[in-house]
Order: C-alpha cells, then structure tokens, then sequence
C-alpha cells in the first residue's frame, strides 16, 4: 500500500511539473525551460540532502553507472524532447502520447529481444493504446484548422520522450539498490543538469536558443515539482516493485487532463476534444502494465 501511495504522489508531481513546464513555455523557449527546471530540480534536491545532514551514501561504481546513465536519459534527453512536444501539442495531446506509445515499444521489445508471451490482456491493452490514439488524434484534428496545427509528424517527439522515461524507469529500479533513494535521486538530477549545460556551452547554435527566463516562477515551480517527484518515485521503487510503481506512472495523462485546463495551461484545444482518446489510452497503458 506504501509503494501505491508513493506512485500515485509521484504520478501527480510529475504531472504538476508537466503542466508547469507548458506554461513557462508560453513565455521562454524549449532550451530555457529545460535548463531552468534542471537547475532547479538540482538544487531542490541538494538542499534537501544538506538539510538532512548531508549524508551522500555513494554507491559502488556499477551503481553509480547506472544512476549516471539513467539521469542522462530522464530527465536529460526526456525533458528536452517533452519540453518540444509539449509547446508544439499542449499537454492534452504530447502526455497521453508520451505515456501511451511506451508500452507498445516495451511490448515490441519484449517481443523481439525477449521471446514474452502475447497474452490477452496484452492485446486488450494494445487494442486500448490504438483506439485511444487515433480518437486523440482526431479530436486533435477537429480543433486547430490545417494551417494553425503542428505537423504531425512531429508527435514522434513526444513519443520517444515516453520511449527515454520507461528507460530511465528501469535503469532508477536497478540504481537505487546500490544506495538510497535521495542520494540516486541527486545523482540522476546532477548528470542530467551537468549534460544538458555542458552541451549547452559546446554548440553555439544552442547556446543562441537561450534566454534570460520571463515567467520564471512556472520554471521554478515545474523544477520543484520533479524534484519531489523524482524523490518519492525513488523511494517507490526501493520499496516496492516496478510492476506497482509503472502502471501507476501511466494515470499521468488522466491527471494532467484535469489539471491543466484549471492551470490555463491547455493551450487552444478543449478538454471535451481530448478526453476520450486521452482516457482509453491511459487504461491501455495501465493495463499493459498491469500484465507485465
């Protein structure tokens, strides 16, 4: 029941930080946003560890690794690609897609590397995850007029942002058994801090892509918000299995479709245009989960 709870309040952080991130976006661009809510998601989560008496437990080398390479991938790489799909889509469309399309890439991959059992719950699930797809897409549709909306195309970007956190997930459930969850926590927000700045600083072509932030306290706010949520998910796994914590992860288009619109933070599509597509594709991915 602990690690349920620890999901469920990891879940809604993350989806606070979300939809945060979408309305500093109305004001900075990508590469701003990203390296504000890194910054400050680092800090957060050092001023918690030096409030704790400063106690880093490091970990043996292939821990460390681990952790390392986990933080390089989410929040590293992921929040970049789902700081993009979330300005060119709005929350409503670039989550369901980042928490949607992953299991149907777990479910290739186990497939394909790993020989798994098609079960029918898998096939319900997938069935679930296309059905929800398409009628998100086409309640997409249906409310920005041809000229005025993204090119779809680019959904792969939010997309392969849920593809990096379902790695990231399973790299953080290996990590944290080599040391406690604040200090994986600290090590996974540091690496992806450090990566995100040092390739910042070695291509000019980024660095012209950042800006003094305006609005900053949705950044402040959005890097706040990930830092506890990557705490208590931490603290999720070392206590609890990944098969609780990842399906519970997935409610998270669910709860940003109920916070955003109270946030303004929808952008110029309607909830009413979404929500079915939005709350199919939540099940199917709970549910794949759920047969793992």
């Amino acid at each position: 029941m602990t690690t349920l709870l620890l999901a469920l309040l990891a879940a809604f952080l993350y989806s606070l930080s979300q939809v945060s991130t979408r309305r500093a976006l109305d004001h900075n661009p990508p590469l701003t946003v990203v390296l504000g809510t890194l910054a400050m998601t680092f800090t957060t989560v050092t001023s918690m560890m030096l409030a704790l008496g400063g106690n880093w437990a490091w970990p043996a080398l292939p821990g460390l690794v681990v952790l390392v390479l986990a933080g390089l991938v989410a929040p590293g790489t992921a929040r970049l690609l789902g700081a993009v799909g979330l300005r060119d889509f709005g929350p409503l469309v670039a989550v369901p897609y980042q928490f949607g399309t992953r299991p149907i890439i777990a479910l290739v991959a186990g497939l394909v590397l790993f020989n798994e059992e098609v079960t029918p719950w898998r096939i319900l699930a997938l069935a679930a995850i296309v059905v929800g797809l398409f009628w998100l897409t086409s309640g997409y549709k249906s409310e920005i007029s041809d000229e005025k909306r993204p090119d779809q195309s680019r959904l792969w970007i939010p997309a392969m942002a849920g593809v990096a956190y379902a790695i990231s997930e399973i790299l953080r459930k290996a990590g944290v058994s080599y040391t406690d969850s604040l200090t994986a926590a600290w090590l996974a927000g540091a690496s992806a801090f450090i990566l995100v700045t040092i390739s910042t600083i070695l291509m000019p072509g980024q660095r012209a892509r950042v800006e003094i932030p305006r609005e900053w306290r949705w950044i402040l706010f959005s890097g706040g918000a990930a830092a506890l949520a990557q705490v208590v998910m931490f603290t999720a796994l070392a206590g609890g299995d990944i098969t609780v914590v990842s399906p519970v992860m997935a409610l998270q288009p669910m709860i940003v479709m109920l916070l955003a619109p109270g946030l303004a933070a929808a952008g110029n599509i309607s909830l009413r245009s979404v929500w079915k597509g939005g709350l199919v594709m939540t099940f199917g991915a709970v549910l794949m989960g759920l047969s793992a």
